[in-house]
């Protein structure tokens, strides 16, 4: 391999590195054994009717959060929150929320983040900033839509969204006094309609009910009107920068690939 290839295969594995250390994982969910999620380390919930809606579900290949649907066996207004004690995205600092989501059928979900952190669960809804909303009301849409709260509304992002396909989701995120302002951007490895990463919706989507008065502290997910379950995993924070990389696979699976091109460069020698 001549030194140039070489200088540039190493540059590769540098930046691979790089851009998805960037990204911090909260939680995938892989440590856990299914069941009520309230006995993990930084998660609780509050449900209306008492019920476990926050649970964990999956196989030995993959585990993820369950927030059940109300009419699914969980109740409508149930909350589930993560808190791991930690300033996800300070105030005045711009950061990215990575999540993935499946939708089972129709759903009416929301996640998000908020400034609160010791408060009840069910408190994060009405002060949370970001939301992501999966799905849509019952009786206005189809129900597997991708909405996004704008200030004092929902905004819609993307309507030929559909269930039982895997979603990445960006939520862009500017913190900053007087921004206060998200944009998102999804990609599936299976529906056909986000192959390629795109944004939906309007860039600058306002916080919910205005500025976030300081840092987003936690995360929040809720069960609304007649939603089917929404399984959500691979939950990463990077808390400096607008960040498009995606952090999964893990860093190592990438670097194997990187690991890959310099091998093809060293037979094209």
């Amino acid at each position: 391999m001549n030194r140039t290839n070489l200088l540039t295969a190493i540059s590769l594995l540098g930046s691979l590195a790089t851009s998805q250390a960037a990204f911090t994982l909260l939680d995938d969910f892989e440590s856990y054994s299914n069941g009520d999620i309230s006995s993990a380390s930084n998660w609780s919930y509050d449900s209306s009717a008492g019920l476990v809606d926050g649970q964990v579900g999956g196989d030995a290949t993959n585990r993820y959060l369950i927030q059940k649907g109300a009419n699914t066996g969980g109740a409508n207004d149930s909350h589930t929150k993560f808190d791991n004690n930690t300033v996800l995205i300070a105030n005045n600092a711009i950061g990215t929320y990575f999540f993935r989501a499946y939708m089972t059928a129709d759903t009416h979900m929301g996640t998000g983040l908020s400034p609160l952190t010791s408060a009840a669960a069910s408190n994060h809804w009405n002060d949370a900033k970001p939301i992501i909303r999966i799905g849509n009301r019952v009786g206005t849409g189809a129900n597997t839509e991708i909405y996004a709260y704008n200030d004092t509304t929902y905004s819609g992002l993307a309507s030929n969204t559909t269930d039982g396909h895997w979603y990445n989701f960006w939520v862009l995120i500017d913190n900053t006094d007087g921004a206060d302002s998200y944009e998102v951007h999804i990609q599936s490895d299976t529906d056909t309609n986000y192959l390629s990463q795109t944004q939906i919706g309007p860039t600058g989507l306002g916080f919910r009910n205005g500025t976030a008065d300081g840092d987003l502290k936690s995360l929040f997910f809720r069960t609304a009107i007649n939603s089917a379950d929404v399984y959500f995993d691979d939950l990463y924070i990077d808390s400096t920068s607008h960040n498009l990389v995606n952090p999964v696979p893990e860093p190592a699976v990438s670097l194997l690939g990187a690991l890959g091109l310099l091998g093809l460069l060293r037979r094209r020698r």
